[in-house]
């Protein structure tokens, strides 16, 4: 049965011309924010990568922390100006935990989490930035903290 479905994958993408290439995408420890972008990016260009991983801070976004950010935080216009060279797909890395503490209950969370989260939207917009590397590790011992 596995092999009728692989061949009748296999079949459908041939049909349909798939002909995607694989990426290789930059991510690691290493990963750079948008100021450093801003200064290095060209330098970059010398890698064999297709794409990078990077934050918009040193410090990475976390998708359900209550904090409000500022636009300063998202460096709209730091990203519009980018000039990516070779690398055509890029993200943004976020996290999926809050460090001051998931409030699923609370209504006024949510708020602000959608607000941040429609911030990182249009920083994607203004970066041109083909989606979001989502790390989904937990690194809290407080269940609270962790979704």
């Amino acid at each position: 049965m596995k092999r009728a479905l692989f061949i009748v994958f296999f079949a459908a993408c041939s049909l349909m011309g798939y002909t995607q290439r694989p990426k290789l995408i930059e991510f690691g420890w290493d990963y750079p924010d948008v100021d450093q972008l801003s200064k290095g990016l060209p330098a970059m260009q010398n890698t064999p990568f297709d794409g990078i991983c990077f934050s918009l801070q040193r410090t990475i976004m976390d998708a359900f922390d209550t904090a409000v950010l500022k636009d300063s935080y998202f460096n709209f216009e730091k990203l519009r100006k980018l000039q990516w060279g070779k690398y055509s797909d890029n993200y943004i890395i976020l996290r999926g935990f809050g460090a001051t503490g998931s409030r699923w209950q609370d209504d006024r969370a949510w708020k602000i989490f959608i607000k941040n989260m429609q911030s990182l939207s249009k920083a994607m917009q203004a970066g041109r930035v083909k989606g979001i590397l989502f790390d989904a590790e937990y690194y809290f011992d407080d269940s609270l903290r962790n979704p």
